[in-house]
């Protein structure tokens, strides 16, 4: 019996240790997706686009956005803007995540600053800056204090402004800046408030031998900026749909008494009347209203008055010009003397003869 007792044991024991030696089956864990294929970084950008072209149609709907992204981008390195544009909508058009949504946006701003629409570009850029991080939102936030004339405050690190230089024809600073055409100093860089270049249809500025001052004849009063930069751009806009090459004034001055530089002094202006009058003429125009204009609506029946700031930095220019191209006291000319216009207003008027007078 006893054998038989240990036997029973035996088996039982043999039975029950395989089950426990055996290793548990787990459950199969599930096969995580491939990523998606992408060129070779160092391929050109047209051989980059060009796999990317024909990958696109072959990749999920997530992946098929995600490359658009990068077909936009790639855009962006050929300069191409129209085409990037329309890749980062198509991407927008897919579920794609807030961040590369935000990514999407800051590509369409840049697309738009490839060619000079700073006022389209900007609420792309202000749309995106809250969900960027790391380098993509060190160049949304310069590219959206510059666009909006903002002070850009500290130092601009060199590799920003590598990377956003095409978007920006030469970014720096808003601060003040040694013109090495003019040998003096202005406030405002023309780079600093516009990408634009000038068009074709002008002429060479002949050595200047006089100056006529302007008002912008458009109520301007607080001191910001991004105010009187916004005026500057709005003015550029004016005059660039009249067909002309740019903003026609050489210098303007805001109610802060800061000197902007507008059209290259290099190039003829288009502000005192016609071809022969703006030869070799240095155009300077004081933002603000300085001429009442009841037909123009309630707030032009008030006209401003120059601010201190503004004439102090306008004593200051002229006697800079003058002194760098020997230009008369005589020369100096208020807007309405060399044509029939009510521009600069009776007090500006009354302080450039005073100027000359004293010259």
């Amino acid at each position: 019996m006893v054998p038989s007792a240990q036997l029973r044991i035996f088996l039982l024991f043999g039975l029950l240790v395989p089950a426990c030696a055996t290793p548990v089956a787990l459950a199969p864990i599930p096969a995580l997706d491939a990523p998606s294929p992408s060129p070779p970084g160092d391929w050109p950008a047209q051989e980059r686009l060009a796999w990317w072209e024909k990958m696109v149609d072959r990749l999920s709907p997530a992946d098929a956005a995600e490359a658009r992204l990068c077909m936009g981008s790639i855009n962006l390195e050929l300069k191409n803007g129209r085409l990037a544009r329309n890749y980062f909508r198509m991407a927008l058009e897919n579920d794609l995540s807030i961040k590369e949504a935000s990514q999407a946006r800051l590509g369409i701003a840049k697309a738009w600053l490839l060619e000079g629409q700073v006022e389209l570009a900007l609420p792309y850029l202000e749309d995106a800056i809250p969900h960027l991080a790391g380098p993509p939102l060190e160049e949304g936030r310069y590219l959206v204090a510059w666009a909006s004339g903002k002070e850009i405050t500290g130092p601009v690190e060199s590799s920003i402004v590598a990377r956003l230089s095409p978007f920006m024809s030469g970014l720096r600073p808003v601060s003040a800046f040694h013109s090495p055409t003019l040998g003096m100093k202005v406030d405002v860089a023309r780079a600093s408030w516009t990408p634009l270049n000038m068009r074709g249809n002008h002429e060479t500025m002949a050595r200047p031998f006089r100056i006529t001052i302007h008002h912008s004849a458009e109520p301007l009063h607080g001191t910001r900026m991004s105010d009187s930069l916004r005026k500057v751009r709005n003015i550029q806009k004016a005059h660039r749909d009249k067909g002309w090459a740019g903003i026609g004034y050489h210098f303007l001055i805001d109610r802060g008494g800061r000197v902007i530089e507008g059209r290259p002094l290099a190039i003829q202006g288009a502000h005192a009347g016609d071809s022969e009058m703006n030869r070799g003429n240095i155009g300077i125009c004081l933002l603000g209203n300085f001429q009442t204009q009841p037909d123009r609506g309630s707030a032009y029946i008030q006209p401003q008055s120059p601010s201190s700031f503004q004439l102090a930095a306008l004593k200051g220019l002229l006697d800079r010009l003058r002194k760098q191209f020997s230009i008369q006291g005589k020369s100096v000319f208020a807007h309405l003397e060399l044509k029939g216009t009510l521009c600069p207003g009776p007090e500006l008027d009354a302080w450039v003869r005073f100027y000359r007078s004293r010259s």
